[in-house]
């Protein structure tokens, strides 16, 4: 079933995925994809911010499909022109007033049905793992995320965004895109978030994958030679990459300390 706003030109970009799912007796729209074959496949519940879905997130949800993950953008009740009242409409106090509070959770709370019922909706797909099912919210949407999770809703695993915006501004005006830089731009944002400063005798380097955990990457021999040319001493890379760096002639007669890391956890205590 088809449900689009017709004034909601934002739900546009997903008019090839659109679906609907059921929630305390309303039609909600969504929007469903899933990667080729039969299955049965990991999946990814996404949860909008306070102003709704927005074309831009099919961007994030085409980099989960081309990592093998089934992916559900489900709005919720009021938002993008959908039945139901929109969160804003019933916070009717002034805002931070003392009876602003339980309004807005009152509203919260209707929402997280939506978002417990987009969960099931998913899990009940036979192309889908149901057992490896996560929920990912923006904003707003991250507020579901937690909810959800104090209810017990069972998902496999909950990313909450938030709270935060991130901006990663890269020197000389060059566009970033090779996964090698992924480590690096996950460990100048936990420098930021912790307030703790990065070395800068330190470079970094390496593919973050969805779970956490570190690959490998080509040319990690080269990468070094250029850090230690700059006089970076010390350099945190995949541990798939140490052995053949460490061969190195160049790298060992410049002292260069390679440190292998498995997992972001991992390289954040080397780092931070």
């Amino acid at each position: 079933m088809r449900l689009m706003s017709d004034e909601d030109e934002e739900l546009a970009a997903f008019a090839d995925w659109s679906t609907s799912y059921r929630s305390g007796g309303l039609t909600l729209p969504a929007f469903f994809v899933a990667p080729p074959g039969a299955g049965p496949f990991p999946a990814v519940v996404f949860h909008h911010g306070s102003g709704g879905l927005l074309g831009a997130a099919r961007a994030g949800a085409e980099a989960l499909l081309d990592m093998g993950y089934a992916v559900l953008l489900a709005v919720r009740r009021g938002h993008n022109g959908a039945p139901g009242i929109f969160w804003e409409t019933r916070v009717t106090a002034p805002w931070g007033s003392p009876e602003m509070g339980p309004q807005l959770v009152d509203a919260l709370e209707d929402e997280c049905d939506d978002a417990v019922a987009a969960l099931a909706w998913v899990k009940e797909k036979p192309m889908v793992d149901a057992a490896r099912v996560a929920m990912i919210g923006s904003s707003y949407g991250g507020v579901m995320v937690m909810l959800a999770a104090r209810r017990r809703a069972a998902f496999r695993a909950g990313i909450s965004l938030a709270g935060d915006d991130v901006y990663v501004n890269i020197a000389g005006g060059m566009n970033l895109e090779e996964p090698a830089a992924d480590l690096s731009v996950v460990a100048v944002v936990a420098s930021s978030v912790r307030n703790r400063g990065l070395s800068a005798s330190t470079a970094v380097f390496g593919e973050v994958g969805l779970s956490g955990e570190i690959r490998g990457i080509p040319q990690a021999p080269l990468r070094i030679r250029e850090a230690v040319q700059m006089g970076f001493s010390r350099v945190v890379l995949p541990s798939a990459n140490v052995e053949r760096a460490s061969a190195d002639t160049l790298i060992e007669r410049h002292e260069c300390e390679l440190i292998g890391v498995r997992t972001v956890g991992e390289a954040l205590d080397a780092l931070i």
